[in-house]
């Protein structure tokens, strides 16, 4: 089976495209580590457990693990930290 090269137009794409992938994932990598950075300042609450056991008593086809996030997003919002 023989190799093809693209066409200068198709490799100058994927070449940039190539560029830009990295550019995403090294912005990725920084916002992930901030992000764990500001969750690790966050303050938790006490009744933690009891606010998801009430949750569960409320919607027993809920997870926990669901419960939690929309305790999250109640106090801070979708797009906040």
């Amino acid at each position: 089976m023989a190799k093809v090269v693209p066409d200068e137009d198709a490799l100058t794409l994927a070449y940039r495209r190539s560029v830009a992938s990295r550019y995403v994932a090294s912005r990725l990598r920084s916002t992930v580590q901030e992000a764990q950075r500001q969750a690790a300042g966050v303050h938790v609450p006490d009744d933690l457990a009891a606010l998801v056991a009430g949750g569960l008593r409320d919607d027993r086809a809920r997870s926990w693990d669901d419960i939690v996030k929309q305790l999250a997003v109640r106090r801070f919002g979708p797009d906040q930290g």
